[in-house]
């Protein structure tokens, strides 16, 4: 085990600062201003999205920092992220930066070590639904401090263990893009063979959406479970139960809300996504649905798998992309609009028959796609574990 520092021993820690952002005359093309959304672990960056004036800068409290600072997010979505400067930069009051002003440590050992307890950090810093870590936890923090050439070699060591790392995780990734890609191609080729084309209207019998808002009426006492967004995924399209929420409903809502196996799900809302989901029914529990999902029922004619597998095809999703409605962030499709979506339709035997052809498919996708995010959740573990042994003193020997 190496000899332990706090933080304040061996560096300084200062927060940044936001010049106001009504004088326009403090905010254009000088000096470089970074907010905490940018840091992601990031160590070769070399611009900002924003800068500030000399006068901004003058006129505030910004401090500038100078190249090869660390930074680290304090609180927000990126708490505990990374950056190493590759340029003298300014920052906002989200980010500390850990200043080596008694040349006690190099800059990317303390990142590896912050980057080894980062779990720990954002534990300890939850507050209020989430982290905010202060700069008197860091001040406090305890480091390994070895000699400087030691810390050189564990860098050095480091380095090369995580680019190997992060070379075989692109390449899973990559294999996990081709499997989409077979997905897709699977899909898109019935599309282009199919000469008849139905509006939505003209297929479907049933069209509901619960317009009861439950959110302040959810408990784990009552006695109906009901299905959410969320229990939407987007990768097999199927009914996801990880967290189902129990609601109190009345018997006549039941009868009119229950589903039924083989319901299509549509989600009406989207958040940052770009894909339109759907999701079959196809349990035989008592469930309902919350009021941002359209049930739909089809005619006899018609196969709902088939429908469920086609919603995720290029024409499909692009006319949907036509139908939204709402903000930048959150868009809506209301059935009004989606009654007239355009839709494939061969005939029953058909439709059939590609449905088993792609069940076949995504049964092998969905079996390579597991096996290489299993892998990659494997090497993500050596990558903790390869961090663990550096700083107990176990991966490279002390001069």
């Amino acid at each position: 085990m190496y000899p332990t520092k706090k933080f304040s021993e061996i560096a300084k820690t200062t927060s940044g600062w936001t010049p106001s952002r009504d004088k326009k005359e403090y905010w254009w093309w000088s000096i470089p201003w970074l907010k905490s959304g940018e840091l992601w672990d990031n160590l070769n960056i070399e611009i900002a999205e924003e800068f500030i004036t000399e006068e901004g800068f003058k006129n505030s409290s910004a401090k500038l920092f100078a190249k090869w600072t660390l930074l680290i997010a304090m609180y927000g979505a990126t708490a505990g992220k990374l950056w190493i400067l590759w340029f003298d930069a300014t920052t906002n009051q989200a980010v500390c930066s850990v200043q080596n002003i008694y040349n006690l440590f190099i800059e990317k050992y303390v990142y590896f070590f912050l980057l080894s307890i980062r779990e720990k950090i954002i534990w300890d810093s939850f507050w209020w639904a989430q982290p905010n870590i202060s700069k008197s936890y860091l001040d406090n923090l305890e480091i390994p401090l070895p000699p400087l050439s030691t810390q050189s070699k564990i860098v050095a060591k480091l380095d090369e263990a995580f680019g190997n790392i992060d070379h075989q995780i692109s390449l899973l990734k990559a294999n996990i893009e081709d499997v989409e890609s077979v997905r897709k191609s699977a899909m898109e080729e019935f599309i282009s063979k199919n000469t008849n084309f139905k509006n939505l209207s003209e297929v479907i019998i049933t069209n509901d959406l619960w317009l009861v808002r439950w959110q302040n009426e959810q408990s784990d006492e009552f006695d109906t479970f009901y299905i959410k967004m969320n229990n939407i995924w987007n990768f097999n399209w199927k009914i996801s139960l990880g967290k189902l929420t129990k609601i109190n409903a009345t018997n006549d809502e039941k009868i009119k809300y229950l589903l039924r196996k083989w319901d299509l799900l549509f989600n009406t809302r989207n958040s940052f996504e770009l894909v339109w989901k759907t999701a079959l029914f196809d349990m035989d529990w008592e469930y309902l649905f919350n009021n941002n999902i359209l049930r739909m029922r089809f005619i006899s004619e018609i196969s709902s798998e088939y429908i469920n597998y086609i919603f995720l095809t290029s024409f499909i999703q692009n006319q949907l992309h036509w139908m939204k409605s709402g903000t930048t962030n959150v868009s809506a499709i209301y059935f009004k609009n989606l009654k007239n979506l355009k839709i494939p339709l061969p005939p029953l035997p058909r439709q059939q028959e590609i449905v088993g052809h792609l069940d076949r498919v995504f049964a092998q996708t969905a079996e390579l796609r597991s096996s290489y995010e299993a892998q990659i959740r494997d090497l993500e573990t050596l990558r903790q574990s390869l961090l663990e042994e550096a700083f107990a003193g176990r991966l490279v020997s002390e001069d």
